[in-house]
């Protein structure tokens, strides 16, 4: 079974469907570190027909900030996970 964070739910099967309301920077590893601080993001996703609905939703989080950003096509994820996103930080 694939560990799901609250924003990302499957619309069909093998497909993502992304709520911007429930994505938060609570992952963030440092304290007080936001979007803002972000300088660099590599995008995984297992199918890139998904890539319009990420990039929908990444870019209401990047409106004025435009970090640096790679997406990457990939066999498969940890978990069965269709999506992961390794974010890079300056503190």
């Amino acid at each position: 079974t694939a560990v799901q964070h609250p924003a990302i739910s499957p619309a069909t099967p093998n497909r993502l469907r992304i709520r911007p309301t429930h994505c938060r920077p609570r992952y963030f590893l440092s304290p007080g570190a936001g979007f803002d601080d972000v300088v660099k993001t590599t995008i995984f996703l297992v199918d890139m027909a998904d890539f319009a609905a990420v990039n929908e939703v990444y870019g209401s989080r990047f409106s004025d900030h435009k970090p640096a950003r790679s997406t990457v096509a990939v066999k498969s994820l940890p978990r069965n996970a269709l999506l992961e996103i390794e974010i890079v930080v300056s503190l």
